[in-house]
């Protein structure tokens, strides 16, 4: 058995770089430098087909086949993700391959594969994150939050669960009933605006399917006559202690017509700012450069902030309103998520999260959180949206750590390390030898180390990305807002290792005078409004929102307009993988066949033992089936549609 025990500096703590100093015992090795992965959106350029240069072909490439670095994708087929990982020599594995370094897939994942994960092994989600990512499990946290803790948590449009809360809706439109309130319906799972409606009745809610009602933002703030919300891209790599960042670019989406007051059904292209839906519109500009990011009905982020900030709006106290906004959401679920990680994350870096924050900002200048995107869309069907989403997934990854790891076993000993099976917060704390160091009188474990190693890596690596918790001051500005996560307070502790800092408000007296300045955008709409101390306390945070500003591209710089069609070599799979791609094919090419066949042989159908359902769902054995009624062999080039390169699994 190898055992590393390592010594750590007294300043490497609160420093930013750690390093290990081996201590000399009986058959103790030192711990090898940890190596990551670089992710770089240039990497992308290098693997397109029409590269023929020997010396940018391996660029990148060489990185994953050297290392056998592997991806697998469940639920989800995201060309952003497949092209920048054979760009960088992943092969793809199968669903079912359990030797992989990323998961990515666009739904939960089952907890027996979230307990199986190794610790080089990196996955996209967290357990029970639909708490967050559900509108009926959002709106319910939220208005939970709002009821403990009050006003800081109003940020989020009443809401009503139908049909539970029908009796409730009903209600609150009766005693509303002289001033005529607006309701939009939203089905609870869906997404790209389908299935939204308005309503002015109870009775016009349909009580066949679970929706959530709520009320409708009539004072949308305006650009050009035209209502628009925010995509804000929001990375998570921890919820115990809590860890999470903002992205510096994200998008503006604009409805397509001019806004009106009067909310009609027929008005989707007024009231909604769905790109999925706009883009349909007859008057939907298309922005097709990306030099001109505020130019049709999608604009970056940063393209509206400076838009507003020359109309006099405060842009950076916008943004820290938003920052808000975000961590109070998270700081909502924190103790429900981190309650079921206990028991299924057995390595502080395993899993990491992508989420998509929908905010709408009216007139007053107040941020209202609409939604939250389990899996936002990674689509880049323009310009603009391929060369922020690139840079968003490089710098996620980057984030995410994603070491290399080689699997080949040494000296007789199993393929991968053994993992225990216990949660890490059930059983007995050890001590580090770094326990000398102490924070506020009290030594650090080696859990904590880890913590803090894992803060580290990440600052070093965050690209766009900006952290808004922890950072300076957060801990003691929010937490009074923190429900009970667990007796070891890794929050507390990851705070004080990192910023050294003890309570200066142990009442809470300044943070609640914070929390109801920011909360109150009427009476506090710019910086220079707040009180002094307020002002002071989030100042090195408003020096972070410069970030928000700032233009995607540069003059002299080159960007792809789209992404490229990766060249054969590069497309890498395993067996398995490339024979699932084949029979998907073949069962697509096949299909018009099979129609023409149920059409002519019927009966031949009818009494076959495999129903034709089941046949359409297997390329192969819709072949042997067309094969055996028509009694000719169709043309074997047919199905010869992998031009991926196999790779042994």
């Amino acid at each position: 058995m190898q055992i590393c025990i390592c010594k750590f500096r007294d300043e490497d703590v609160s420093g930013t770089k750690i390093q290990a100093t081996p201590i000399r015992k009986k058959r103790i090795l030192s711990r090898p430098t940890i190596e990551f992965i670089n992710f770089h959106p240039e990497a992308i350029e290098f693997v397109d087909r029409k590269v023929k240069s020997p010396s940018k072909v391996d660029k990148y490439t060489h990185i994953g086949r050297t290392n056998e670095l592997r991806f697998k994708m469940v639920k989800s087929d995201s060309r952003l993700i497949k092209t920048l990982l054979h760009a960088y020599g992943f092969t793809q594995a199968s669903v079912n391959n359990p030797v992989f370094n990323l998961l990515w897939t666009g739904a939960h994942l089952k907890s027996h594969i979230l307990r199986n994960l190794k610790p080089w092994q990196r996955a996209n989600h967290f357990p029970r994150s639909y708490e967050l990512t559900r509108k009926d499990k959002l709106s319910d946290n939220i208005a939970r939050a709002k009821r403990n803790f009050g006003t800081p948590f109003d940020f989020m449009p009443k809401s009503f669960v139908t049909p539970r809360d029908l009796s409730k809706l009903s209600m609150e439109i009766e005693e509303n009933s002289q001033n005529l309130c607006t309701y939009i319906v939203k089905p609870i799972n869906s997404c790209q605006g389908k299935g939204i409606h308005f309503v002015n009745k109870a009775d016009e809610v349909s009580l066949e399917k679970k929706l959530l009602v709520s009320h409708y933002v009539a004072n949308p703030l305006l650009v050009n006559g035209h209502k628009f919300d925010l995509r804000v891209y929001v990375a998570v790599t921890s919820f115990y202690p809590l860890i999470c960042y903002v992205y510096s670019e994200g998008l503006a989406r604009f409805a397509s017509e001019q806004y009106s007051s009067t909310a009609e059904n027929g008005k989707e292209f007024v009231h909604l700012t769905n790109y999925s839906l706009n883009k349909n519109s007859t008057t939907f500009v298309k922005n097709e450069t990306f030099f001109e990011e505020d130019f049709g009905h999608k604009w970056t982020l940063g393209a509206l902030l400076r838009h507003l900030q020359k109309r006099g709006v405060d842009s950076k106290l916008l943004m820290i309103r938003i920052e808000d906004l975000v961590t109070k959401t998270l700081l909502s679920v924190q103790s429900t998520i981190s309650a079921k990680c206990r028991s299924t994350v057995l390595a502080i870096n395993t899993n990491f999260e992508l989420f998509g924050f929908d905010i709408l900002v009216d007139s007053k200048l107040k941020p209202w959180l609409l939604e939250v995107n389990l899996s936002p869309s990674l689509t880049c069907d323009a310009p603009l949206d391929s060369l922020v989403k690139t840079r968003l997934i490089c710098d996620l990854f980057n984030l995410a750590c994603i070491p290399f790891y080689d699997r080949k076993p040494r000296n007789g000993q199993n393929e991968t390390p053994k993992i225990r099976m216990a949660s890490p917060s059930l059983l007995p704390v050890k001590k580090s030898p770094i326990a000398k160091n102490l924070v506020n009188g009290r030594p650090l474990d080696c859990r904590a180390v880890k913590h803090i190693r894992k803060l580290r890596f990440e600052d070093a690596r965050r690209g766009g990305f900006i952290r808004v918790f922890p950072r300076v001051g957060s801990f003691h500005l929010y937490k009074e807002l923190m429900s009970h996560s667990g007796v070891e307070k890794w929050d507390e502790r990851l705070y004080e290792s990192v910023f050294g800092e003890k309570s200066f408000d142990e009442e809470g007296v300044f943070a609640q005078k914070f929390h109801e300045q920011l909360m109150k955008v009427e009476k506090f709409p710019s910086t220079n409004l707040l009180d002094n101390d307020v002002s002071q306390a989030i100042s090195t945070w408003l020096d972070g929102a410069e970030e928000y500003l700032q233009k995607v591209t540069r003059e002299g710089e080159t960007y792809m307009a789209k992404l490229p069609l990766v060249r054969e070599s590069a497309r890498l799979r395993t067996k398995s993988c490339s024979d699932f791609y084949e029979a998907r094919a073949a069962a697509k090419l096949v299909e018009p066949v099979v129609e023409n066949f149920a059409a002519t042989y019927q009966k031949e159908i009818d009494d076959s033992i495999m129903p034709l359902n089941d046949l359409t769902n297997s390329g192969h054995a819709l072949l042997d089936f067309a094969n055996l009624i028509e009694n000719r062999s169709i043309d074997a080039n047919l199905c010869s549609t992998s031009t991926a390169t196999t790779v042994s699994c």
